[in-house]
């Protein structure tokens, strides 16, 4: 993040979107429109430290671009603009939808057919990034050494991606309906590679020195 000067969850971002991009074009099934995320966002001002106020936009994770650096600038540029948008005050799908009651939004949801809703709220699938613990944590005396995230599926996706932080660590867990997503270590796979792809744009003695 700091040699491409993004954040890390532009970098994340990319990482499963470039995944996603191998899968995809291995089964032939990548579409020419590049995939779509949502991401969190607080809109708490200076004066609510404590309130929960977030809500979902959605962004590109440029599937359609081959370069893994010019993916990231992409989803960083389209990421930064999300959020600007959102903390402006502009209501976004899950606002429109929370001024339903919850009856009649089950019943729109039921009814929908499942690509329909992903086209209306506007995103594929999620993929969230969630600040875990700093420091080590123990269950019954032992340092748990790893956290892996389990989320849900949403109505018209098939996969939903959960990244966590730990101590100095991010942990990865990848959620898929087996009829869409047969196969979902290779999207495991991928996010190693396209990591490792994004490493070797830069410089080694950049490398070293942030070793």
């Amino acid at each position: 993040k700091n040699h491409f000067d993004v954040t890390i969850n532009d970098v994340l971002l990319a990482i499963i979107g470039g995944s996603l991009r191998r899968y995809l074009s291995a089964d032939g099934n990548l579409p020419t429109e590049s995939l779509r995320t949502s991401i969190a966002v607080s809109q708490r001002t200076d004066d609510e430290m404590f309130a929960n106020k977030v809500t979902v936009v959605g962004t590109t994770l440029a599937t359609d671009l081959d370069d893994p650096v010019e993916r990231l600038r992409v989803v960083s540029q389209d990421a930064a603009w999300a959020k600007a948008e959102a903390k402006s005050g502009s209501d976004g799908f899950m606002e429109l939808v929370a001024a339903f009651p919850p009856l009649a939004v089950g019943a729109m949801m039921t009814m929908t057919p499942p690509e329909m809703f992903s086209q209306a709220a506007g995103y594929n699938l999620i993929v969230s990034n969630v600040r875990g613990a700093p420091i080590p944590m123990y269950l019954g005396g032992a340092r748990i050494s790893a956290m892996y995230p389990m989320s849900i599926i949403l109505r018209g996706s098939g996969v939903n991606v959960t990244f966590i932080s730990y101590v100095d660590g991010i942990d990865i867990g990848i959620t898929t309906a087996p009829a869409l997503v047969p196969d979902p270590w290779r999207l495991i796979d991928g996010i190693a590679a396209e990591l490792a792809d994004l490493s070797a744009r830069i410089p080694k003695r950049k490398r070293r020195a942030a070793n």
